[in-house]
């Protein structure tokens, strides 16, 4: 397999926030709604669309799951195209 077809599935960009280690979960809670209710604003949606970014919001537990699938996603690619550390 050459590399071309590997990394052009590699491009995708995952943003969240991130609260320190301890926060409290009602505080957490508190700012998924917050950010779930701008996400969802007309003005928000268009802008992020107008940057070829499409926003999406969920529970804190979506996002670690997709960042954990995505990790084992491109650990996979770096393995089957043989990149190493130089």
């Amino acid at each position: 397999m050459t590399l071309g077809p590997l990394l052009a599935t590699a491009s995708i960009a995952i943003y969240g926030m991130f609260a320190p280690t301890g926060t409290p979960r009602a505080v957490i809670a508190l700012l998924n709604r917050e950010v779930e209710r701008v996400l969802t604003t007309p003005e928000l949606k268009e802008k992020f669309l107008n940057i070829g970014m499409e926003p999406a919001g969920g529970p804190p537990e979506a996002l670690t799951a997709k960042m954990k699938e995505e990790s084992a996603r491109v650990a996979k690619l770096v393995r089957t195209a043989g990149i190493r550390p130089e």
